[in-house]
């Protein structure tokens, strides 16, 4: 299928991949970690440990490991702490509860639970990028150094369905058309200024820890609302940061899904088959193919 990820199932499981970024939603006010019905109970259903084992869960799950706590410390572009963004530690089958940063721009999320590619996920809505980064193998006290937030623009557009339209945020413009599927997380997202369509340019020096493709990358942008998806996938242009030749083939990748892995963790990338070109005028990179989602964007030479 031309237009979905390679080595991904298309249809639903692409959509159920990419929400695995936008689950968790920000509502919750029970402590501790919660299930697909946002109950705290561990994964398999206990309700408590074994006196001396501090996680709740099944610990012979394959793949499951134990998280006691995460402490994280957000700050933005000029290194001045970032007060009351979102946080959570989520693997592929479990969430924790939310917790907002302090004034000092830290969280502490106690966790205490087993869990299946644990990450730390930031919500950050239409202010900042949303990302999840795996925590240190090994590590059930996770500690992340600083991390910075790059900022969203302050204006966004409003999705306007059933016609066609082109959105355009920081240069970056995304093509629809009537006859486009849009689903938008609403569940996550439900405020009206989470839904508009935003984009930013992520400093490579300034990107959160979320690893890149074999090979590395040489752009990145950020893309909002989140998981974000369009059926037939929709045109989308960038800028060309590193003034690359007219003509010249572009190799995208999309973070939050991983190749031919089911379990789609949040660390990882696919790569799409967006067909992406450097224009005729040298100024952008037009992925003609389009792209079925929203996410953070790797760009690469090919």
């Amino acid at each position: 299928m031309k237009h979905s990820l390679r080595n991904l199932a298309p249809g639903s499981f692409l959509l159920t991949a990419l929400l695995a970024l936008g689950a968790c939603s920000d509502g919750g006010d029970e402590p501790g970690p919660s299930g697909p019905n946002g109950s705290d109970a561990g994964a398999n259903g206990d309700d408590g440990s074994n006196g001396t084992d501090p996680c709740k869960g099944d610990p012979d799950r394959e793949g499951a490991v134990c998280v006691e706590t995460l402490d994280v410390t957000l700050d933005d572009e000029e290194g001045d702490p970032i007060e009351g963004v979102t946080v959570f530690c989520c693997g592929t089958d479990i969430c924790s509860a939310p917790v907002a940063t302090d004034a000092e721009g830290k969280a502490h999320i106690e966790v205490n639970s087993y869990m299946l590619n644990p990450a730390f996920k930031v919500a950050g809505g239409s202010k900042y990028i949303s990302f999840a980064a795996p925590l240190p193998e090994g590590e059930t006290k996770a500690v992340f150094p600083p991390t910075t937030l790059v900022a969203m623009p302050e204006e966004g557009v409003a999705f306007e369905i059933g016609t066609d339209q082109t959105l355009s945020s920081n240069d970056v413009h995304l093509e629809i058309t009537s006859d486009t599927d849009v689903f938008i997380d609403e569940l996550s997202l439900p405020d009206e200024e989470d839904q508009l369509f935003k984009a930013v340019q992520i400093p490579l020096d300034k990107a959160p820890p979320i690893g890149s493709p074999e090979g590395g990358l040489d752009a990145m942008f950020g893309l909002a609302p989140l998981a974000t998806t369009f059926d037939p996938p929709a045109k989308l242009t960038l800028p060309n940061p590193q003034g690359w030749p007219a003509g010249t083939k572009v190799r995208v990748f999309a973070h939050g899904v991983e190749i031919a892995n089911e379990d789609a963790p949040y660390a990882g990338w696919g790569e799409l088959d967006a067909d992406a070109v450097v224009s005729e005028h040298g100024m952008s990179i037009v992925l003609e193919a389009g792209t079925p989602l929203l996410t953070t964007i790797g760009l690469r030479q090919e």
